[in-house]
């Protein structure tokens, strides 16, 4: 193995959660993000609050959106 791996040019830009307590999203998507940049080359935007609203309404089990 290489004494260091620069991971820099596959990941995307830092994402700002403000005041709503998304991290657990946030990084969920960056990981994402990285995995299909690494893998195809490919930038993508994944939608971290369609990943934290999921995880809010499994969490509470609140009645899902359809609209």
């Amino acid at each position: 193995l290489p004494p260091k791996v620069d991971l820099r040019p596959f990941m995307t830009a830092v994402e700002d959660q403000s005041r709503i307590g998304s991290c657990t999203s946030n990084s969920l998507a960056g990981a994402y993000e990285y995995l299909i940049k690494k893998s195809h080359g490919t930038n993508i935007d994944v939608s971290r609050l369609f990943i934290y609203y999921n995880g809010r309404v499994k969490r509470t089990h609140l009645p899902i959106v359809t609209d």
